[in-house]
């Protein structure tokens, strides 16, 4: 069963509130022997051990962080964790349990896609559950006035300690450097791929609302790949999930996604309308949700309405008796 935050009450609100679990972390001590210290006075080294820093990710609602991995310290001083503000940069994971570029290409060459749209088999359109349980994601699309940032928006949800899903794209994190690292170190966030040029997945090109997709196999896995290694860097976590820009796909850009360990993020309810909804819109689209839905906002147009019909329509689901959770959760 998923860690399910149950929302606190807000203003004006009748539900009961709750206190959200706060994680105790302890700091690791660590003791130099006496012979270690000879050792250092008679080589006349000046190296003592120093901590390392390393930072917990949000990766689900369960208290299990993903820390960073720091340079190995010397091998005659054991190393001591101390907790980080935010994430540094490091390598991203390697390849070698997934299939290459290369090897993409040989194996869906030729290969015709049947099949297009946004409900597809593969795709996650709703939570696997029964329960009043809804997933707040908000996109990040990236490039000119989409690469904006809707910081009273982000700040409701981390005031509020609402959990959400942020799919970023690589246009977005380019335009906004260094909101990456404040968006991973807040508890309540997981971040998500939203691809690196946020096109339509396609293996032949396929546009859709005027925005052509990728061309071929292996820009299918530039578009997944080189977002998630850059999320990985900034972040030090893997994103497990990816939401095409458009949230289009061919099927067999499905099935690619599924030989590179992605899931795909589909959605249930088009909350905003892609940040064209008014206030009293986005209260009646999405005040009824089935258990599992899935809410798909933005959180890149400040000059929408998005937040303040997610302040109305958090209230409302409140009262009803949801609660949220992040898509890593199921």
């Amino acid at each position: 069963m998923a860690n399910l935050w149950m929302p606190r009450r807000l203003p004006g609100s009748t539900s009961e509130p709750q206190v959200s679990a706060r994680h105790v972390r302890g700091r690791a001590k660590s003791m130099l022997w006496l012979p270690v210290v000879i050792a250092c006075l008679v080589s006349c080294s000046s190296a003592d051990g120093a901590d390392q820093e390393t930072y917990s990710a949000p990766v689900t609602a369960a208290p299990n962080p993903v820390t960073s991995d720091p340079a190995p310290p010397p091998a005659r001083e054991p190393a001591v964790d101390t907790p980080s503000d935010a994430p540094a940069e490091q390598p991203a994971s390697p390849l070698s349990d997934r299939p290459s570029r290369e090897e993409i290409g040989l194996q869906f060459a030729g290969v015709e896609p049947a099949e297009w749209g946004e409900d597809l088999e593969g795709i996650l359109t709703v939570l696997p559950t029964q329960d009043k349980v809804v997933a707040l994601t908000f996109d990040a699309c990236g490039g000119g006035a989409s690469s904006a940032y809707d910081e009273e928006l982000i700040e409701f949800l981390i005031q509020e300690q609402i959990p959400a899903t942020l799919f970023i794209s690589g246009m977005w994190i380019e335009d906004n450097l260094g909101k990456l690292d404040y968006l991973a170190a807040q508890q309540n966030l997981e971040i998500e791929n939203h691809g690196f040029w946020h096109k339509p997945l396609s293996v032949n090109g396929r546009e859709v609302y005027g925005v052509k997709g990728t061309a071929s196999p292996e820009e299918v896995f530039d578009e997944i790949e080189e977002n998630a290694q850059r999320i990985e860097q900034i972040t030090g976590r893997r994103p497990e999930f990816f939401r095409a820009g458009t949230a289009f796909y061919d099927d067999v850009a499905v099935r690619i996604a599924g030989e590179l360990g992605v899931r795909i993020a589909g959605y249930t309810i088009a909350a905003d309308g892609g940040a064209t909804f008014s206030k009293e819109q986005i209260l009646a689209v999405g005040s009824n949700p089935p258990p599992g839905a899935i809410f798909l906002f933005h959180m890149n147009h400040p000059e929408s309405n998005t937040y303040q019909g997610l302040q109305s329509l958090y209230s409302a689901l409140v009262e009803k008796g949801y609660s949220f959770a992040k898509m890593t959760d199921y």
